[in-house]
């Protein structure tokens, strides 16, 4: 039940269970395929996210004395991704100080030499290989995943996945879209289970249901194709500026014939109809006509 879960921080330094989350805008590749790994850097060609979950020697959290430590996943991702589910890698790290808190793989989830002398095995774990897993894909685009993996002491797994970029409404973006969006944290439940059998193990022997611990990561921040915010900025002042001018001149136009309609009534001046405007230019050009026939008279 939830009364019967403890919940602690993943930043607890003197805790011996953690859980570390990261994103990487470039995806991973080895050595062979540095072309790949060439073609397939910045925020428009995806990335990787990965989640670590390490359990120290020292079980400060749990009291398990050398027992397994049984750590139920919960890896949320949102639609603002693309996660390629094929890609999904799970990778168990034992001996040396993969349990440690610090402890991070070399190019994605192989143990650097340092580490591998240090006694530090790895081994690929299948979704068969585990005691309970769920992928359950929703309407909206987003994941979630739940895994189910036992540890012995001074080990951790690496969950990690691929994902391809999405581009967003523009309306779904938040105001400073520059800063990134952030992402919800993952967190895992660690019970102990039963007894160690080997440093191999990968299955509880028996099970007991002491008190859980719940301990959740930090949120990572990502970073999705941003279009061009000053493109709308640029669309509606020039709008507004074509729009303020012809508003501009139609107020002009009638505040002027309004201010002579004015300024007419007010020195009692009758305004002409058409037909005495007119007639008055046809007297005008009446007289100029006699005034020229006059002069070449003379």
């Amino acid at each position: 039940s939830s009364s019967a879960t403890t919940t602690t921080t993943a930043t607890k330094k003197s805790s011996s269970l953690g859980v570390k989350r990261t994103i990487l805008r470039r995806r991973p590749y080895d050595n062979t395929n540095m072309m790949m790994m060439m073609t397939s850097s910045g925020i428009t060609h995806g990335g990787t996210i990965q989640t670590m979950y390490h359990r120290h020697d020292n079980d400060n959290d749990l009291n398990c004395d050398g027992r397994l430590v049984q750590v139920k996943t919960y890896d949320y991702i949102p639609p603002l991704v693309k996660p390629l589910v094929s890609s999904l890698k799970i990778v168990l790290y034992e001996g040396g100080n993969a349990g440690h808190e610090y402890f991070t793989p070399l190019h994605s989830w192989i143990p650097s030499n340092e580490q591998q002398q240090n006694s530090t095995s790895f081994t690929v774990l299948n979704l068969s290989d585990l005691p309970h897993h769920d992928i359950t894909p929703y309407d909206d685009g987003s994941v979630v995943i739940q895994l189910t993996v036992d540890l012995p002491p001074s080990s951790s797994f690496l969950m990690s996945i691929d994902y391809d970029p999405v581009f967003l409404p523009f309306d779904l973006f938040p105001s400073d879209p520059n800063r990134g969006i952030d992402i919800p944290p993952s967190h895992g439940t660690f019970t102990c289970t039963g007894d160690i059998t080997s440093s191999s193990s990968i299955k509880a022997v028996s099970s007991s249901s002491p008190t859980p611990v719940r301990i959740y990561s930090s949120s990572i921040l990502l970073m999705p194709p941003v279009p061009d915010m000053s493109m709308p900025f640029n669309v509606i002042s020039l709008v507004g500026t074509f729009y303020a001018f012809i508003i501009g001149f139609l107020m002009k136009q009638l505040l002027d014939r309004a201010t002579t309609k004015i300024k007419d009534q007010r020195k009692g001046k009758k305004s002409k109809s058409k037909m005495q405007k007119l007639v008055g230019r046809i007297k005008k050009k009446i007289a100029r006509f006699r005034r020229k026939q006059g002069a070449e008279s003379n």
